[in-house]
C-alpha cells in the first residue's frame, strides 16, 4: 500500500512505503506467519541483500497457485567448508522443528529491533522439496545447494539475493501440494500484494541508489574537470535569493563552497555593468538558450575582478517559471590585464610610429594594407587598412611596381633599402621618394607579411643640386684661384731666387764681417719667403686638384738621406744633431713618387728643428710588416699640448699662435704632409708629451722588394764607437754589424780610454771611431791625446764630425787622422774603406762629401760651352755670371725657338733652359 505523504517544499510529494505492520489486522494464522516471514526477509534485505525486479515472478508464482506455506530466508554461509550446510531464517512457528544454529543471526537480529531468539531454526534434512525450475535459473549454481538440502517433499520457488560481493542467500517460499482453496487466496492475497509492494519498492529504491552513485560519481568527474581548467560553478535559487558558489583554491586547487544571497552580488557588480547583466539575464529568462555576460565584481579586499559567467535554467515549477538557475563563471582578471596592456602597448607603438616624419605601412602577402601610420593616410587621403594597391589613389603602373616589389621582398626573404624613385603628383608637380622595404616574419621566422617606409626627400635633392652648383662654383673660383696662385707665385719666386743667387755672389766676395752678417740675414730671410711661397703654392694644387703623383722606381736611402741632409746645417746651427737609423729589413728600392716623398720627408724634420733645442733628432726607417715602411721622426723638443692636438693637421694652425709665438711657419706644411700621404695611400698621426717631445709618424704600402744587403767585409775586425749622441752610436752600430764588423760603443771619452786600456781591448781595436763632440772644442785634441796616449797604434783613427765643420787637412794629419765620417752619417758609403785607405786619399774624399772642409785645388780644366735659354733678364745675368766664374763660355737665347735655332747650329757641353720658355 502507498500512504500519501505530506508535500516537500519544492511542491513535490513523497511515496514511501507502508511498513508491513499495517498487515496484523488480518485474522488468519497463515497470514501472521507469512507476515513475519515478510518482515524477517525484508530485515535481511535491509541488512545488505537487495531485491530488485527478478523478484516479480517469483510472487506471480505463489499467486497462481496456493500461497506459500513456508517462507524463509536462507544465507549462503562462506565461512564453512561443507557446501550443505545452510543459514535459515523462518517464522517462529517451525521453532520447534531440531535444527541448527544460524551463524548470521547476531547481524540479522540486529535489524528492525527483531529478537534474536526468533532467528533460531532448523531445517530437517530429510524434509525433501522438489524444485522443477532451479535448473533453468540464471543463479541455479547458487540456490542448488538449497535444492539439495530440501530435496522433493515440497515444491520449491526459490530467489536468489544479490549483494556488491556477490549472491548472499535467498528467499524461498513453498506451497503445498495441494492447492488453498479460494477463501484461503483471499484471505493471503494482501500478503502478497504486501510482498509484491516492497519488492518494487525495493527494486525502486534501488535504481534510485544506484542513480545517485552515477550522479555522485558525474558530480566528482564535473568537479575534477571544472578544478583542472580553473572554472567555477555558481547556482542561484530564485525562491530563497540563496546564490552559492563553488570556487577553486588558487593554492589547493580544490572548489571551496562559498554562500551568499543575489541582491549582495548584484550590489558588488560594477555599476557600469549592472544593466547590462541585467539584460543578459532577463533576456535568458524570456527564452534566449542561454545566459551570458562580462562584467566587473569587487571582491572583499575592495579588488576589481573581471568575471566571464554564464549559465541556464536549472528547474522550473509546475507552471514551468523558472526556480533557479545553475552556470559556471571564469576569473578572467588576468586575461583582461593582458588584455588591455596589449592595448596600451598598441596603442604607444601606434603613437610611435605615427609620430615618425617617415610614412610607414604593412602589408599582408595578398598586398593588402593591415596599418599604417599618420604621415601614409595623411599622404594617401584614406585609411588603407583592408585595401590593396589597386584600390588606393595610385596609378595602375604605380600600383603593379608597388605590388612587384613587394612580391620580390616576400619571395626572397631580403630587404630592400633606400630605393631613391621619382613620382608625379596629381598636379604634376615631381617629388622624390626613399623607399625601403623588408619582410615581417613570425616567431617560426616565417614571412607573413612586408613592412614598408618611404621618405619624402624631395627637399634633400634640392637641396643636393644647389649643393652641386654651389660645389661646382667653389671648385671653380678655386680653380681660378689655385691658377692665379701658381702665376702670382712663379712671378714672384722668379725675382726672388735672382735676390738669392746675387746674395750668394756677394757672400762669396771679400767683406767684412758686418756686411757679410747683413748679407747672410737678408738671405735667410729671402729662402724663409721662398719656403712660404712653395707651401702656400703646393696647398693650393692640392686644394685645386692639380698635382698627380708619379709611379717609378726609385732608391729609397738617397731620397731619405737628401731630406736629412738638406735640414742638417740648420740643425747644426741650433746645436740639434740629426741621426738616421735605417733598421733591417727595409727595401733599397720602391715605386711611388720621389719628389712627394721628399717633400713630406722634409716638411716633418723640418718642423721637428724648428721646434728642437740641444737635443737629437732621430729620423728612424723600419718595415713594421711586408709591403709596409714606417718613417718616424723623433725629436726632444717642446710637445704639443693637449687642446692643440686636435688641430696639428688643419691648414693654418700653429702649435703657439700667441702673438709673441717664438717658431715661425705658414701653418700649413703638416697639412700639406697629410694630404700627399694620404693620396699616396698612406697613414699618418703622431705621439706627443708636453715638455719631452713629439714622434710624427707615417706608413706608405709600397710592394715587397729586396732589403739592404749585408756583407762580410769587417767579418773579424772590431770597431770601438765612441759618441755622446745615442742616436748616432745606434745609426753606426747597425750598418757596421751589416758589414760583419764588431761594435764596442762609449758614451764619453773617459769610457773610451777606459776600454781601450781593459783587457777587452786585446787584441787591440782596427778601427776607433770618435766623435768630435767628445772634445771640449773640435775635438782633435782627443784624438791626439789617443795617439800620443799608445791606444791607436795599430788602429786607424776616424773623426765623426759635422759636414760644415771648418777643419783644415793640416789640423788631421796633426791629429794623426787616417779618415773622417760626416755627421749626419746618412749613406752606407761613407764606410766604405774603413780599413786599409791611403791617408791622403781617405781625408780628400771625406772632404769632397762635406763641403765646409779644406779641400785642395782641382786641377784645371778646360772651359766648356754652354747655351742659356732664359727669358728673364734677371735670371740671364745671375746665371751668366755663376757661370763665368765656373769657367764657363755662355752663349743666350731669349725664347725656346732661339734655343732650338742655336743648338742646331753650334755645338754645346750643356744646356740649361727654363722650364716654361715662350715659343715652345
Amino acid at each position: 500500500m502507498v500512504e500519501d505523504a505530506p508535500k516537500n517544499s519544492s511542491g513535490r510529494s513523497e511515496s514511501r512505503l507502508t511498513p508491513p505492520g499495517t498487515l496484523r489486522s488480518l485474522g488468519d494464522e497463515a497470514s501472521k506467519s507469512a507476515l513475519r516471514a515478510i518482515q524477517a526477509a525484508q530485515a535481511q534485505f535491509l541488512g545488505g541483500s537487495e531485491l530488485d525486479d527478478a523478484a516479480l515472478p517469483l510472487l506471480d508464482w505463489c499467486r497462481t497457485g496456493a500461497v506459500c506455506d513456508f517462507a524463509a530466508l536462507i544465507r549462503l554461509d562462506p565461512t564453512d567448508e561443507r557446501s550443505d550446510r545452510l543459514a535459515v531464517t523462518t517464522v517462529p512457528e517451525m521453532l520447534d522443528q531440531p535444527g541448527m544454529i544460524d551463524s548470521g543471526e547476531q547481524g540479522a537480529g540486529s535489524l528492525r529491533g527483531l529478537d534474536p531468539s526468533a532467528l533460531r531454526h532448523s531445517l530437517t534434512l530429510g524434509d525433501q522439496v522438489r524444485a522443477p525450475w532451479i535448473t533453468n535459473h540464471t543463479h541455479a549454481a547458487a540456490v542448488a545447494p538449497i535444492a539439495r538440502c530440501l530435496g522433493d517433499c515440497r515444491e520449491l520457488a526459490v530467489y536468489p539475493l544479490s549483494s556488491p560481493d556477490g549472491i548472499s542467500g535467498a528467499i524461498c517460499l513453498t506451497r503445498r501440494s495441494e492447492p488453498f482453496q479460494p477463501d484461503d487466496l483471499r484471505s493471503l492475497e494482501p500478503v502478497i500484494d504486501q510482498l509484491h509492494l516492497m519488492v518494487r519498492a525495493t527494486s525502486a529504491e534501488r535504481t534510485a541508489q544506484s542513480s545517485e552513485r552515477v550522479h555522485e560519481h558525474d558530480r566528482t568527474r564535473i568537479e575534477g574537470i571544472i578544478a583542472a581548467v580553473r572554472l567555477c560553478t555558481w547556482e542561484w535559487d530564485f525562491q530563497t535569493d540563496e546564490l552559492r558558489f563553488d570556487e577553486v583554491d588558487a593554492s589547493t586547487g580544490k572548489l571551496n563552497q562559498i554562500r551568499s544571497t543575489g541582491t549582495i552580488w548584484h550590489d558588488r557588480i560594477h555599476p557600469e555593468d549592472q544593466p547590462r547583466v541585467k539584460r543578459a539575464l532577463d533576456e535568458h529568462l524570456a527564452g534566449a538558450p542561454y545566459f551570458f555576460a562580462e562584467y566587473r565584481l569587487q571582491r572583499e579586499a575592495g579588488i576589481w575582478s573581471s568575471i566571464l559567467a554564464s549559465g541556464a535554467v536549472s528547474r522550473r515549477d509546475a507552471s514551468g517559471v523558472p526556480t533557479s538557475i545553475w552556470g559556471i563563471y571564469l576569473d578572467n582578471s588576468r586575461q583582461r590585464q593582458a588584455e588591455e596592456e596589449q592595448a596600451r602597448s598598441h596603442g604607444l607603438l601606434q603613437q610611435i610610429v605615427d609620430a615618425l616624419p617617415q610614412r610607414v605601412f604593412w602589408k599582408d602577402l595578398d598586398g593588402r594594407y593591415l596599418g599604417a601610420n599618420l604621415a601614409f593616410r595623411i599622404d594617401s587621403g584614406c585609411n588603407p587598412v583592408g585595401l590593396d594597391d589597386f584600390e588606393m589613389p595610385w596609378t595602375r603602373e604605380q600600383a603593379e611596381f608597388f605590388r612587384e616589389c613587394d612580391r620580390r621582398v616576400a619571395s626572397t626573404g631580403r630587404p630592400e633599402m633606400n630605393i631613391v624613385e621619382p613620382i608625379l603628383t596629381d598636379d604634376g608637380e615631381q617629388r622624390w621618394l626613399s623607399t625601403s622595404k623588408m619582410p615581417l616574419r613570425d616567431a617560426h621566422d616565417t614571412v607573413f607579411g612586408v613592412l614598408g617606409t618611404y621618405l619624402d626627400i624631395t627637399a634633400i635633392k634640392e637641396n643636393e643640386v644647389e649643393l652641386a652648383r654651389a660645389r661646382d662654383a667653389a671648385e671653380e673660383a678655386s680653380r681660378a684661384k689655385g691658377e692665379f696662385l701658381a702665376t702670382m707665385s712663379h712671378e714672384i719666386r722668379t725675382p726672388l731666387n735672382g735676390i738669392l743667387g746675387y746674395l750668394d755672389l756677394v757672400l762669396e766676395s771679400r767683406l767684412d764681417p758686418e756686411q757679410e752678417e747683413s748679407i747672410a740675414t737678408a738671405r735667410t730671410s729671402g729662402i724663409t719667403l721662398l719656403h712660404i711661397i712653395n707651401d702656400i703654392l703646393d696647398f693650393s694644387k692640392l686644394e685645386a686638384g692639380k698635382f698627380e703623383l708619379e709611379e717609378k722606381p726609385f732608391q729609397l736611402r738617397p731620397v731619405v738621406a737628401e731630406a736629412v741632409e738638406l735640414l742638417a746645417p740648420q740643425a747644426y746651427e741650433q746645436g740639434v744633431e740629426l741621426a738616421l737609423i735605417w733598421e733591417d729589413g727595409v727595401p733599397e728600392m720602391i715605386t711611388g713618387d720621389v719628389h712627394r716623398l721628399r717633400q713630406v720627408l722634409t716638411n716633418l724634420i723640418g718642423n721637428a728643428v724648428k721646434f728642437s733645442e740641444d737635443a737629437p733628432i732621430t729620423v728612424q726607417i723600419d718595415a713594421p710588416a711586408e709591403g709596409q715602411i714606417r718613417f718616424q721622426i723623433i725629436d726632444r723638443g717642446v710637445g704639443i699640448p693637449l687642446e692643440k692636438r686636435a688641430h696639428v693637421f688643419q691648414k693654418f694652425s700653429q702649435v703657439d699662435s700667441s702673438p709673441a709665438r717664438r717658431f715661425g711657419g705658414t701653418g700649413l706644411g703638416l697639412a700639406i704632409s697629410k694630404r700627399l700621404v694620404e693620396a699616396m695611400g698612406g697613414e699618418i698621426g703622431f705621439e706627443s708629451d708636453l715638455g719631452v717631445g713629439t714622434t710624427f709618424w707615417f706608413t706608405l704600402r709600397v710592394p715587397t722588394g729586396n732589403p739592404t744587403p749585408r756583407s762580410d767585409e769587417g767579418a773579424g775586425k772590431r770597431v770601438l764607437v765612441a759618441s755622446p749622441v745615442g742616436p748616432i752610436v745606434q745609426s753606426l752600430r747597425l750598418e757596421l754589424n751589416r758589414r760583419g764588423f764588431e761594435v764596442t760603443t762609449a758614451a764619453s771619452l773617459p769610457d773610451a780610454r777606459a776600454i781601450l786600456a781593459s783587457p777587452q781591448a786585446r787584441p787591440p781595436f782596427d778601427v776607433l771611431i770618435i766623435d768630435a763632440a767628445l772634445g771640449k772644442r773640435s775635438g782633435l785634441g782627443a784624438l791626439q791625446s789617443l795617439r800620443d796616449q799608445g791606444f791607436a797604434e795599430n788602429g786607424c783613427l776616424t773623426l765623426l764630425a759635422a759636414r760644415h765643420s771648418h777643419f783644415q787637412s793640416a789640423d788631421f794629419q796633426q791629429a794623426g787622422i787616417r779618415r773622417t765620417i760626416a755627421k749626419p752619417f746618412t749613406r752606407p758609403s761613407q764606410l766604405e774603406g774603413l780599413l786599409g785607405t791611403d791617408q791622403a786619399n781617405a781625408i780628400a774624399d771625406a772632404a769632397a762629401e762635406r763641403p765646409g772642409l779644406a779641400v785642395p785645388a782641382l786641377p784645371a780644366r778646360r772651359e766648356l760651352r754652354v747655351l742659356l735659354a732664359e727669358d728673364n733678364v734677371i735670371n740671364q745675368k745671375l746665371a751668366r755670371r755663376m757661370l763665368e766664374q765656373s769657367h764657363c763660355s755662355v752663349d743666350l737665347a731669349d725664347n725656346g725657338r732661339e734655343a732650338v735655332e742655336m743648338a742646331a747650329q753650334h755645338t754645346y757641353d750643356v744646356i740649361f733652359m727654363d722650364c716654361q720658355m715662350p715659343e715652345m
